[in-house]
């Protein structure tokens, strides 16, 4: 939920400029794109690695 999150304000912030000096300032945006773009993915896969070790060791399909 936090990665998805993360992922939407990483899509906003380069879409809909929060702040007037980003709109002329290419490298500062595209920094500020990429690190949350990061940062989101690495929750995602975390997520998706935990759910993996659940489904693993923790699941019983007769419980």
């Amino acid at each position: 939920m936090l990665g998805s999150l993360t992922i939407v304000v990483a899509h906003h912030m380069y879409s809909m400029l929060p702040y007037p000096y980003l709109a002329n300032d290419n490298g500062t945006q595209l920094s500020l794109f990429t690190h949350h773009m990061w940062i989101g993915e690495f929750l995602v896969v975390g997520v998706v690695v935990h759910a993996a070790i659940f489904m693993v060791r923790d699941y019983d399909p007769t419980t």
